[in-house]
């Protein structure tokens, strides 16, 4: 008989969770975390910001969801509970399941800024991993024991064929937010390089930047991963005015469409998950990023080979099973049996 496991996720992370636990030889059952009225409904969740008073759909909702989540494990038996991230499931509900003999495990794949709710929910579960470092940290000065890394997974990845094929189309493409206050350094860096072809997407917030002749529209979802599909070199420039570590989903994307990956080098965790100068390329300041611009956009074959590393590792090291694996395998080991 296969062990079992509740997977708690939403169902964007769903079907590759269980795709990795099914591969592994576990029976899963999932279970939506963020469902009923104040979650699935546009109106209602505008209604209650708009309106304080109404908060207790939410609360009502939530309550809701806790209860059936015990309900849930009680008549499934689980050997293992997995969430991902699950911040509106109270510590007490995670608790009340361990009493049952079930191990507990919480991917929290958010950063720092997620700290108040970090601080609630980790010590309940028998094990927390965090996708930022900086956590971590955090977590173990004050004395929480039960705690890992445990970066973000990628996707489902193209067939390797996709890389000989890529259309490169934009020279350097930039996806993302524009807000000075919390991205310092974005406008100062892009600007270093918008002569060599830079093209922006993201929202019409860049038209009133000095780079509005670079900006091309929003994009968000397969229409944002299409152009990564079609750049030769794409920029990550996270904000590094916080405690926090962890990267994000952007390397993931850039390199699940076989584009070069530049990065701002101010995330400890991005040289702890990838290899620098081989599997990306990362800078510090504005003379380094041009330098290593105009060297990959002269020399092809060494842009090629580091979007091939980078996405070698996707494949090898980073996928959703090498990430469910580590979890389980980190129960066995540390948990008596």
């Amino acid at each position: 008989m296969r062990p079992k496991v509740i997977l708690v996720a939403t169902i964007e992370r769903a079907p590759a969770c269980l795709r990795a636990l099914d591969a592994l030889g576990f029976e899963a059952l999932f279970f939506e975390f963020r469902t009923g009225l104040a979650y699935k409904s546009q109106f209602i969740r505008r209604l209650i910001r708009a309106m304080p008073s109404l908060k207790f759909i939410k609360r009502n909702t939530v309550a809701n969801i806790n209860k059936q989540l015990i309900e849930t494990v009680e008549k499934y038996k689980p050997n293992y509970l997995i969430a991902t991230v699950a911040e509106n499931i109270y510590p007490e509900t995670i608790l009340k399941i361990r009493s049952r003999g079930v191990v507990t495990a919480n991917w929290f794949t958010d950063l720092f800024t997620h700290w108040h709710i970090i601080e609630a929910i980790a010590p309940a579960y028998t094990l927390f991993f965090s996708s930022d470092s900086g956590i971590l940290e955090k977590l173990r000065e004050l004395k929480f024991n039960n705690c890992f890394y445990l970066p973000e997974a990628a996707g489902e990845l193209p067939a390797q064929l996709f890389l000989e094929n890529r259309k490169n189309i934009y020279d350097l493409t930039f996806i993302g937010s524009y807000n000075p206050e919390m991205w310092k350094h974005r406008e100062k860096f892009l600007s270093t390089v918008k002569e060599y072809g830079l093209n922006i997407w993201g929202p019409e917030a860049w038209k009133k930047s000095s780079l509005k002749e670079s900006y091309r529209g929003p994009a968000r979802g397969e229409p944002m991963l299409e152009i990564y599909r079609q750049s030769k070199i794409a920029f990550d420039i996270p904000y590094n005015d916080s405690r926090s570590q962890g990267i994000g989903m952007r390397p993931f994307e850039v390199m699940s469409c076989g584009a070069c990956l530049f990065v701002y080098d101010v995330r400890q965790d991005m040289a702890r998950t990838f290899v620098p100068d081989k599997e990306y390329v990362p800078f510090r300041t504005d003379a380094e990023l041009m330098a290593k611009v105009k060297h990959y956009l002269a020399n092809e074959n060494d842009q090629a080979a580091i979007a091939r590393a980078g996405y070698n590792s996707l494949a090898t090291k980073h996928s959703f099973k090498e990430r469910i694996k580590t979890i389980i395998d980190t129960a066995n080991k540390i948990l008596p049996s």
